[in-house]
């Protein structure tokens, strides 16, 4: 229905329009709890795993540090040779008469230059270094970083344990919130690190059985 019809023709034949409009298809079954959340994670990892699989994008985050630190070291080395030539001008030649005023040291001017060129060309190196590691290892992003740990590792060690993580959380919070003078906090965390100790070897032990078997 156009633009006209809908705001601006008459109420009668915008009635009439109305009726003879196709019906609307019928409402879909509500939905389950479950598949609502699959609905909504769906999409975000659909689209992250295609912002990271996009070669043209990774090429340029490469490519931009490399090359950026390429720029910057070519742009600190000649700052550095002009910083240079020009502490070698002002020295008195050989046959300067000795009547001739020496011009007195900066040592504070001097020291910040030297510091300043010096942090600037290692930041260009260290730039470049990491732009070509990022190229020789085919890393663009964060997540290209932990699946290299998970490879080298062999499990996902940032996926954690839920349940282990919200109760030691839940710990630290009730521990942070007392009051000073409030119970022995130093035999509490012993204790709790002990129970702690106990669980992982019970389910060590679990896990050996259920291999075992």
């Amino acid at each position: 229905m156009s633009f006209w019809d809908r705001y601006l023709a008459p109420g009668d034949l915008r009635a009439r329009r109305q009726a003879l409009a196709p019906p609307l298809p019928l409402e879909k079954p509500a939905q389950t709890e479950e598949q609502l959340r699959r609905a909504q994670i769906k999409p975000s990892v659909t689209s992250a795993a295609l912002e990271r699989i996009d070669p043209a994008r990774r090429a340029r985050r490469q490519n931009a540090l490399f090359f950026g630190g390429l720029g910057f070291t070519m742009l600190s080395a000649w700052v550095t040779r002009r910083a240079l030539i020009r502490k070698r001008l002002p020295t008195p030649t050989t046959f300067t008469p000795s009547n001739t005023p020496i011009p007195k040291p900066e040592a504070g001017l001097d020291a910040a230059q030297a510091l300043a060129l010096a942090t600037m060309n290692t930041v260009s190196v260290f730039m470049t270094a990491i732009g070509a590691g990022f190229i020789y290892f085919d890393i663009a992003d964060v997540e290209d970083l932990r699946e290299k740990v998970r490879r080298g590792v062999g499990f996902d060690v940032y996926g954690g344990e839920s349940e282990a993580d919200q109760e030691l959380e839940n710990w630290v919070a009730e521990i942070l919130s007392r009051k000073d003078g409030y119970g022995n906090i130093k035999d509490e965390i012993v204790d709790k690190l002990m129970e702690m100790e106990k669980k992982e070897q019970a389910k060590a032990d679990a896990n050996a059985l259920v291999g075992r078997k």
